[in-house]
């Protein structure tokens, strides 16, 4: 099965004949045939009419389709991937029916199946299957999304473990680990954000800045305590923390750095008093 759908995939048939007849039967179609059709360009209107037959088809079958498709995952082509987003994500299946489908191909012994099953569950409001989630944080394969979906699910129990991503070695890790840690609310965690401001890479630095800004003035007194010992790139990031909280205790400190010897830090001083001002006028 695997094999005949992989030739279809390509461009090859494995049923001669009938992914071309005029009369195109999507009800008694097999799965390869669906695909075949719901994933080629329509360059024909009987092409158009043909993928639309189809793609409304595998959303009829609805879970047999999400598993005719995730059993094919570790196919290397992009058509699996849209006609699956087009399951999951288009919610032609229900949440929770197809949260169960994708949480049983997180133990898959394929490492792109078990990811993208991951990826996919971002789509479904079940953050109930949470903790099903947490050992693929140990999975160098499929840990950013499962990273990336369990900050989408507020899982806040998880917080910890997103925040020992900060450190590691991949960037894209660790900017999905600020992301999730806003998501999930971690405020607990804004010290491990502060650290990240000293991170070599800007995508982390803005990332994790824009995390400690969502959290609001709840942050302020540790911003201030930090900024008294940062230097570089870290303290004006963290100017530009106090400027987007718009804290009131941060004016005073603020306007001193006005006359600091850097002139940039000078500029991001009056632009994070110009920001505090106007959301307080």
């Amino acid at each position: 099965m695997k094999t005949c759908l992989a030739a279809i995939l390509i461009g090859s048939f494995c049923l001669p004949g009938q992914a071309e007849t005029n009369g195109f039967d999507a009800a008694g179609a097999p799965f390869e045939t669906l695909v075949l059709h719901a994933q080629r360009y329509g360059s024909t209107q009987e092409k158009k009419d043909r993928r639309k037959k189809a793609r409304a088809e595998m959303a009829s079958r609805g879970c047999e389709a999400l598993h005719y498709l995730m059993q094919n995952m570790h196919i290397e082509n992009d058509s699996i991937l849209m006609l699956v987003s087009h399951l999951v994500g288009h919610e032609k299946i229900e949440d929770f029916a197809a949260a169960e489908v994708l949480l049983e191909y997180l133990e898959s012994e394929e490492a792109r199946t078990r990811r993208m099953a991951a990826y996919f569950l971002w789509y479904c409001e079940t953050p109930e299957y949470a903790e099903q989630l947490l050992p693929l944080l140990d999975d160098p394969k499929a840990a950013g999304a499962a990273l990336r979906t369990l900050g989408k699910w507020k899982a806040n129990a998880a917080a910890g473990r997103a925040a020992a991503f900060l450190d590691h070695d991949n960037e894209r890790r660790r900017v999905l680990a600020s992301f999730a840690l806003r998501n999930m609310e971690a405020v607990q965690h804004a010290p491990d954000l502060v650290a990240a401001l000293n991170d070599p890479y800007f995508t982390v630095r803005k990332s994790a800045a824009k995390t400690l800004s969502s959290f609001g003035a709840s942050i302020e007194p540790l911003i201030l305590r930090e900024l008294d010992v940062s230097r570089g790139l870290a303290r004006r990031e963290l100017i530009r923390v106090l400027g987007e909280i718009g804290a009131k205790k941060s004016r005073a400190r603020l306007r001193t750095l006005r006359d600091d010897p850097e002139p940039a830090v000078r500029e991001d001083a009056q632009r994070a008093l110009q920001k505090i001002s106007l959301r307080q006028s």
